[in-house]
């Protein structure tokens, strides 16, 4: 292979890189010499430098096999080659996922937005049986209710009657005088006038009550009239001066309010009592401990029981009270007496009526004491 064919390969294949057709005609070598090449005009610098940068194709060796020609790209596959290159290849991939996602969330939300309505679906029906149920029990016992509220109608009947018939009706024993019109510090059932002109017709009048068949567990005490015709009380210094009892001086001075004799009614006998106030427990405590060397002479005749004036005191306790009492050789309770609260003072002949005297006076009013 001569030059001239040698250069004419290379232009060819110049021109195949430039894009043009390879249908020109060959020339021979004659050709050529006869006509030297034309002068390529002057390609810009861009145009230089794509070219430097594109690969020069390697030409064969006269003494290698001539290989097949590339042939040369036409403009369709020049445009679908751009456009492989734009297009991303996995365009299909990209949108099959984004249809993918969002079938997801809507399935998602569907099936939430089901069972959503299968909840109250349940629970619609759970609050339809439970008010079927609720429906049946009541209409299914209409007999048991029945009897229930007659029942109920019987008893509150029976109640009533057996209140304003039976409780109602029934008496007190010893009902108690209206203590609005002569109040008191105790509490009595019942009271009898006497005159304070002589100690004889007061210890008979005590006496007599005391063998009198009064109301048991009742309390009855004597009263005198003042000159309007009302019931009082005396006091105690009236009292105490008018039956002449011996007591100490500072005693005397400290004798305060109503003196109350009475008679308290067991149920098998009736025992007397003296119920009076002092001014204070220091000073009446060691009044009656003075006292108690002439108390029984003094009081014996009040109560009926004979004198014996040797018989002594000793300390003994009544419902939590203590108490000073004087008892027979037998052992028979004979004088006593004892505090129901610092200042009152009750002298009577029984623990029993003691008794009753302190029940009374702590179920009296206390702005009477």
């Amino acid at each position: 292979m001569d030059n001239s064919e040698l250069i004419r390969k290379r232009e060819e294949a110049r021109r195949i890189l430039r894009g043009e057709t390879a249908t020109s005609t060959q020339k021979t070598p004659e050709d050529a010499v006869a006509s030297p090449p034309k002068k390529q005009p002057a390609t810009p610098a861009r145009t230089q430098a794509q070219q430097a940068r594109t690969p020069q194709p390697q030409v064969q060796d006269q003494y290698r096999e001539p290989t097949q020609a590339t042939p040369a790209p036409t403009p369709s596959s020049v445009k679908q080659a751009v456009a492989a290159k734009t297009i991303p290849k996995n365009t299909s991939k990209l949108r099959s996922y984004n249809l993918k996602t969002f079938e997801h969330d809507t399935t998602v939300a569907i099936k939430q937005q089901q069972e959503s309505l299968l909840s109250m679906k349940l629970a619609e029906q759970t609050k339809k049986q439970q008010a079927t149920s609720v429906a049946n029990t009541k209409s299914g016992h209409p007999f048991l209710l029945i009897s229930f509220g007659v029942i109920g109608i019987f008893l509150i009947f029976s109640i009533t009657f057996f209140y304003f018939r039976v409780i109602r009706t029934v008496q007190p024993i010893a009902p108690l005088v209206e203590r609005q019109q002569n109040p008191t510090y105790l509490t009595y059932n019942q009271s009898i006038p006497i005159l304070l002109e002589a100690k004889t017709e007061l210890f008979r009048e005590l006496q007599q009550q005391q063998q009198s068949n009064l109301p048991p567990q009742s309390i009855t005490l004597l009263h005198t009239t003042n000159q309007n015709g009302d019931a009082t009380f005396p006091t105690s210094l009236d009292l105490f001066t008018f039956l002449a009892f011996d007591t100490p001086s500072y005693l005397t001075r400290s004798l305060t309010n109503q003196a109350l004799l009475g008679v308290y009614a067991d149920t098998e006998q009736n025992y007397p009592f003296l119920t009076f106030k002092v001014a204070s427990y220091e000073r009446g405590f060691p009044g009656m401990l003075e006292w108690e060397r002439s108390i029984i002479d003094n009081v014996a005749p009040l109560f009926g029981v004979p004198q014996n004036s040797r018989l002594i005191f000793r300390d003994s306790a009544v419902s939590g009270k203590n108490i000073r009492i004087s008892v027979t050789n037998e052992d028979v309770p004979y004088i006593m007496y004892g505090f129901l609260d610092s200042t009152t003072i009750t002298i009577t002949t029984n623990p029993i009526a003691f008794k009753a005297v302190l029940d009374s006076y702590n179920s009296a009013p206390t702005v009477q004491k």
